[in-house]
């Protein structure tokens, strides 16, 4: 029998699956999108489903596929790598402590058993490269804050976390012809350290409110945790993850009303545009257009493109991309300060999972931070 292909002896060193043990070293691995890897972040990208088939390993840092699980594998618990392809998604029951999978457990739904197939070929070439980054820590994240549309600087961390970003793109060589960002200071100061960093300031730079953040209406403001004691985790996370349930709006006796509301840069909106609360769905409804209309044209015309935004509106137009359910979207998470990489094809539809520019352990404390926002402490 060959080597276990969840045994990080067969490819890094280690052997410790093979002895029924979790990883204790490094965590490579993401699962193909499949019905067997229900746990991983990957089952809700349909669209890489057609592509890759139904089996096989994604080497998420190193881009590239390892073998594919064969189905005698599945016979009892295996154990999981607990890192950053286990916190994505944060599906609820994985993640961190969940050492292991076996056939028949679940996650949101039924999860048949494990079968093997054909791992697909990597030789697809790229048309396109987009690179997007969502803004480093910001003082209201810092703080635990629901910040929406209110302008929060960022904070010491979120600018030691652009520049990290920064560094990231410098190593990978990545050039720019076109950037896009959201009219709120902690996304643009992200961009502009990232572009500060590489040496490319003289790049024309886009601002839209269409790139806003969601607007967290009457929740602006508040501390998440103290809020998640007073009304339940779970009342929260459907105000901060539900699909289409939006917040309480925010009205004119809101101490942030007029700081927003009345703020000139969105002096130019027509009536009915300017939000008082959003769900996802509102704000993926606001955000798309400006992608199909000014972003996706510069892409397919061969323009390499950055966009620094915030984690709302960057999930939409990842859902977009990826064709994502209205479920798989609410639970993905997506760090801050950390560049994703998407390789798209002529109908810019990825060809390879998106990609984080940086180290396993940064995403992985990345992931956990925000997996962590909205819960009572």
């Amino acid at each position: 029998m060959g080597p276990d292909p969840w045994d990080p002896g067969g490819f890094d060193g280690g052997g410790e699956a093979s002895q029924g043990k979790p990883f204790s070293g490094q965590y490579p691995f993401l699962l193909a999108p499949t019905s067997w890897a229900c746990p991983s972040w990957l089952t809700a990208l349909p669209s890489l489903g057609s592509v890759w088939g139904t089996g096989g390993c994604w080497n998420y840092f190193k881009s590239s596929f390892q073998p594919a699980l064969p189905q005698s594998f599945a016979t009892g618990h295996l154990p999981l790598p607990v890192g950053p392809g286990m916190l994505i998604g944060s599906w609820p029951g994985w993640g961190l402590g969940t050492d292991c999978y076996k056939a028949g457990d679940t996650v949101g739904g039924s999860c048949p058993s494990p079968e093997p197939a054909t791992v697909p070929s990597t030789t697809t070439m790229s048309t396109h490269r987009l690179v997007m980054v969502r803004h480093g820590e910001s003082t209201w994240n810092q703080e635990n804050r629901f910040c929406g549309w209110f302008d929060a600087e960022l904070s010491e961390k979120g600018a030691e976390e652009a520049k990290r970003g920064a560094q990231a793109v410098k190593d990978a060589k990545m050039e720019f012809d076109i950037c896009y960002t959201s009219v709120l200071k902690r996304a643009i100061r992200t961009l502009w350290t990232i572009l500060d960093g590489t040496d490319q300031m003289w790049l024309p730079v886009v601002r839209t409110w269409r790139l806003n953040e969601r607007h967290y209406g009457g929740l602006t403001g508040l501390n998440k945790a103290e809020t998640a004691a007073k009304h339940g985790e779970e009342q929260v996370k459907v105000w901060r993850r539900s699909f289409d349930i939006p917040p309480p709006p925010m009205d004119e006796k809101h101490p942030y009303y007029s700081s927003i509301s009345k703020e000139r840069r969105y002096a130019g909106l027509k009536p009915g545009e300017l939000p008082i609360c959003e769900s996802l769905k509102d704000t993926i409804a606001r955000a798309l257009p400006f992608w199909n209309e000014e972003i996706a044209p510069q892409i397919k015309a061969g323009k390499r493109v950055l966009i620094a935004a915030h984690g709302n509106s960057l999930r939409g137009i990842v859902k977009h991309l990826e064709g994502m359910s209205d479920q798989a979207i609410m639970e993905l998470n997506l760090p801050t300060g950390i560049p994703i990489v998407y390789e798209l094809d002529k109908g810019l539809k990825p060809i390879k999972p998106m990609r984080f520019l940086g180290d396993e352990e940064t995403v992985r404390k990345a992931m956990e931070a925000v997996a962590a926002q909205g819960k009572a402490k």
